[in-house]
């Protein structure tokens, strides 16, 4: 039971992924372009991007280093009424959507 409990606090204090980003008529979702939420959406509050390392388990099963991979994410504040979302792209696509909390 107190398993459970554990794993129950754990999931809730990870943040919130969303399906899909919605802007005025548009609902954007994963492997869309960041031109069309750009132009769905307008700019972004902020916008970072960074780069990590890649590996991949090649035929025989070894972890093997790829270098590193570029992402971008945009985070969108749309007020107080709302919450703030966090879209991270992967080679020009979304690649994950994270709702966070309330905006100001």
């Amino acid at each position: 039971m107190r398993k459970i409990c554990a794993v129950v606090m754990f999931c809730l204090a990870l943040p919130a992924s969303a399906a899909g980003l919605r802007c005025g008529q548009s609902l954007l979702e994963l492997g869309d372009s960041m031109t069309k939420v750009e132009n769905s959406c307008g700019a972004p509050a902020e916008k970072n991007e960074f780069s990590a390392p890649y590996y991949y388990t090649d035929n025989w099963g070894n972890r093997r280093y790829g270098g590193e991979q570029v992402y971008t994410e945009w985070i969108y504040n749309f007020g107080p009424q709302r919450f703030m979302m966090k879209v991270k792209f992967i080679g020009g696509s979304i690649a994950n959507i994270t709702e966070l909390g309330y905006g100001s």
